[in-house]
């Protein structure tokens, strides 16, 4: 298979990936408060980022720490 159907594919499957979460995210903002939907959607993208960095043996955080991180979590 080549690179073209490779990539074709991926963008076509993140495409629908992305459709199919901005469908559950508004599902669930009907039936959630906002502040608890967005500490669930950190919680698990924390979560999934540690995940990613086990697997992928990769240890270093970046070195923003203090207000840099409690205003990327917050901001949603």
């Amino acid at each position: 298979m080549s690179n073209h159907v490779i990539g074709s594919s991926l963008a076509l499957i993140t495409a629908m990936s992305w459709a199919a979460g901005v469908i559950f995210f508004k599902k669930s903002g009907e039936s959630m408060s906002p502040f608890a939907l967005n500490f669930f959607k950190n919680t698990v993208a924390v979560a999934l980022f540690a995940v990613t960095f086990i697997v992928m043996y990769e240890t270093h955080w970046p070195p923003a720490w203090g207000w840099d991180l409690f205003s990327a979590a917050s901001s949603g």
